[in-house]
């Protein structure tokens, strides 16, 4: 895969974690939608599901054949019933265990990952300390009234065919100039006007070479202004992304899980290596597979936090 410009984003992922201060317990998953109950000391008793946090001033109350998996500081702990279970007396007994710091930071990831989209507002704080943080040294990040603004998966590494790219939209703006580049050799390799803030850009068509490295670029005029987004650069790999996918399930890490954990692991070791807009993919026939699954919803929800699309985070979460 070409190193494109950018920041490490297995450091911009451990910094999520970095940006909380405590970790609650957070319910992985559920063999069941009922025989499965928390009770805090002096709360109402709760039906448990999925992208749950949970406090450890509490007891868990799991019926016989019902089984739950819930993550705790980089720990995963399952519990089979029927049994009551001390939260704190378990998670005393967690703090004793080791766990691999690989697969640590993949149940680090997805505590964090529901802590920071509880709420809109979360999502919100989230949004802002995350591109406070790792993406303040990028041109254009914070001047929204002088820049176009688009999201962050729509860089990287691109494998599809065809790229419905979009933005937002600027008022009193008419059309838009929709520019790809070759870099190293400043080549225009197309160079297309739309009327409103989308385009669908046909990569397969462009004799892209996988080896080289391109800069999208996004004008307009507004009142004799000239508008520009962000610099943003990415590479043409149709294949990169199969083979990524295909080494990642011959990874003891990736064999360990789940099967429904594996379809997490793929989106989140896909946005670690660069291919955002194919981790977006995932997120969305997560969603779809699945739509009351809170836990799919607010890990998505978390990814376009750090994509720099709040809006759309908090709609996933509504």
């Amino acid at each position: 895969m070409n190193t494109v410009q950018r920041i490490s984003l297995t450091g911009a992922l451990l910094l999520q974690v970095l940006l909380l201060s405590g970790q609650p317990i957070t319910v992985l998953s559920t063999s069941a939608a009922s025989g499965i109950e928390y009770a805090s000391e002096d709360g109402p008793i709760q039906r448990v599901f999925a992208g749950q946090n949970l406090q450890a001033e509490g007891r868990l109350k799991i019926s016989e054949g019902r089984s739950v998996n819930v993550v705790y500081e980089g720990r995963k702990i399952h519990l089979e019933g029927p049994k009551e279970v001390d939260i704190a007396e378990m998670v005393s007994a967690a703090n004793t265990t080791q766990s691999s710091s690989f697969i640590s930071r993949f149940w680090d990831f997805i505590s964090s990952s529901v802590t920071n989209t509880s709420s809109a507002e979360d999502v919100e704080n989230y949004h802002r300390k995350y591109m406070t943080n790792t993406r303040a040294g990028i041109k254009g990040w914070g001047n929204k009234e002088n820049s176009i603004a688009f999201a962050a998966y729509f860089s990287e590494v691109f494998g599809v065919p065809e790229l419905p790219l979009q933005w937002d939209s600027i008022a009193g703006v008419h059309h838009y100039q929709v520019s790809i580049i070759d870099r190293s050799t400043d080549e225009i390799v197309l160079s297309a006007m739309a009327r409103a803030n989308q385009i669908s850009i046909p990569l397969a068509d462009l004799a892209l070479s996988p080896e080289a490295i391109y800069q999208l670029r996004i004008t307009a005029d507004k009142d004799g202004e000239t508008i520009t987004a962000p610099e943003t650069f990415f590479s043409y790999e149709p294949e990169a992304v199969t083979t990524f996918i295909d080494n990642l399930h011959q990874k003891r890490v990736f064999k360990s899980l789940t099967a429904d954990e594996q379809l997490l692991f793929i989106p989140h070791a896909l946005e670690e290596a660069g291919y955002l807009y194919s981790a977006r993919q995932h997120y969305i026939d997560l969603v779809a597979a699945d739509t009351t699954n809170q836990l799919y919803r607010k890990v998505y929800a978390s990814f376009l936090a750090r994509m720099n699309a709040p809006e759309e985070a908090k709609a996933i979460i509504k």
